[in-house]
């Protein structure tokens, strides 16, 4: 293949997954990250006007792209759901507990006999919500 080819290969397939992304939309739930609070206007939507100001050393926006990162990282698997309440849960203990984990990544490893307790608490509760739709999706599976 020559370059040209290989470039309109990968446009066509970047458009292709915009579009299955946008017809299979789902948004993560900010509202449920307690430090994301300030960042959303009354109705719990994303407030765009105040993405540049600074949260500590970065832009709301510099934050929400460290959120948005992890997430896709974490974002596997059969429920979906099910990952982004453990994430937003982890997210929300560790900041009460002072451990910026997206403002100072490194703090959850210098504190992390406080960052696993707290990856296991939340994973026992989102397991205990999720566990009879988790169950289904996998039956389904086969």
């Amino acid at each position: 293949m020559d370059s040209n080819t290989i470039e309109e290969f990968l446009k066509d397939l970047v458009k292709r997954i915009c579009e299955i992304g946008k017809e299979y939309q789902l948004k993560p739930d900010l509202r449920e990250v307690e430090p994301f609070q300030h960042f959303l206007d009354k109705n719990g939507e994303i407030n765009y006007s105040d993405l540049d100001r600074r949260d500590g050393k970065f832009t709301r926006r510099e934050i929400l792209a460290r959120y948005l990162v992890l997430m896709v990282v974490l974002d596997q698997g059969p429920d979906i759901i099910g990952v982004r309440k453990l994430l937003n849960g982890v997210i929300t203990n560790l900041y009460r507990e002072e451990i910026r984990i997206l403002h100072r990544p490194l703090d959850f490893f210098k504190e992390l006999g406080i960052s696993i307790d707290i990856l296991i608490e939340q994973h026992e509760s989102v397991k205990k919500i999720r566990a009879e739709t988790w169950g289904s999706s996998r039956c389904r599976e086969r």
